[in-house]
């Protein structure tokens, strides 16, 4: 009887060992970095605004992916002024709220001015920077996320 077990068990092993290795699962795909994700529906909400109030902007003029997926950069749209402005700060807290920020940089952001001088602040491996520049050209709100 013993020497069948040893003979069953020889002849079972390989086909036991080949079970195991090989799968159908594919590998997992490499997750979307964070700002990719939260730039899509955040250049939409600048879209649906865009065209509310009828103007030739384009959401690419306020929110842009740089860097494979690790940058969004947000600014002012020429010719700038208050209500561009503006825009472009709605879109920099959309960003914040996808990404998970807290509080306390959305209110850091809404009172930047000229005077103030830029800003700068990280959470959860991201950095974000933000300016506010009055007078003629690149007037207006700017913000710049990056992963870190």
């Amino acid at each position: 009887m013993r020497f069948r077990h040893i003979v069953l068990t020889a002849a079972l092993l390989p086909l036991l060992a080949a079970c195991g290795g090989d799968t159908d699962e594919k590998p997992a795909a490499p997750e979307t970095p964070v700002l990719e994700q939260a730039y899509e529906p955040c250049r939409q909400q600048a879209e649906d605004t865009l065209a509310e109030i009828k103007t030739d902007t384009v959401a690419d003029d306020i929110i842009r992916l740089e860097d494979d997926g690790t940058t969004v950069i947000v600014s002012t749209p020429e010719p700038g002024g208050d209500i561009a402005s503006g825009l472009a700060l709605d879109t920099a807290r959309c960003v914040l709220d996808e990404t998970g920020a807290p509080a306390t940089i959305s209110e850091k952001m809404g009172t930047a001015s000229a005077m103030s001088g830029p800003g700068e602040d990280s959470y959860d491996g991201i950095s974000a920077e933000w300016s506010y520049a009055a007078g003629v050209g690149n007037a207006g709100f700017n913000a710049y996320f990056r992963s870190e």
